[in-house]
């Protein structure tokens, strides 16, 4: 089941697919105006996720160059896995 956005009082039960979709949509609202802490308000999320959510999707679409990619990430991932 994937799970649309979740407000305030509703069940937090999704799956992996509904949580990245949550996530999606968030980001896009967010970029599209509303303010991080009205979400996390309306959704019950920590703010600082949302912000960091915004981050990685400005990371990860090539408009900001400050931290590793979601790409980078999980091969750096796999590879210390690898090592281990």
């Amino acid at each position: 089941m994937v799970c649309n956005l979740i407000r305030k009082g509703q069940s937090k039960h999704c799956t992996a697919q509904g949580r990245i979709a949550i996530r999606e949509q968030l980001v896009a609202l967010a970029r599209a105006g509303r303010s991080v802490e009205s979400l996390a308000r309306e959704y019950e999320r920590c703010a600082a996720t949302i912000h960091d959510w915004v981050k990685q999707a400005g990371v990860d679409d090539d408009e900001r160059d400050d931290r590793l990619t979601s790409a980078d990430m999980e091969e750096l991932r796999q590879l210390r896995k690898d090592v281990r």
